[in-house]
């Protein structure tokens, strides 16, 4: 199992690739890992419930205009999990 510390690693990296690639598929196959990585970790809660959920529906509809979106939104999920 991933850490927390690992998984945010590893969103850096995916961004960083992504912003120097531009290659959206790549991005969304990386993203879509990450996401279950993250729902490993992830205690289970309702507001964290809800909000992997939007995240899981905002990676769904994922595109060139809202892709850096989503990889903030996944940074700041991380950035306020509680392990």
């Amino acid at each position: 199992m991933k850490t927390k510390k690992a998984i945010y690693q590893l969103l850096l990296s995916y961004e960083k690739s992504y912003e120097e690639t531009k290659d959206l598929e790549e991005l969304k196959t990386s993203l879509g890992n990450l996401i279950l990585d993250i729902e490993n970790v992830t205690p289970v809660s309702p507001s964290y419930s809800s909000y992997l959920f939007q995240m899981k529906l905002d990676y769904e509809h994922m595109d060139r205009f809202n892709a850096l979106h989503l990889v903030d939104s996944l940074k700041n999920f991380l950035e306020r999990l509680e392990l």
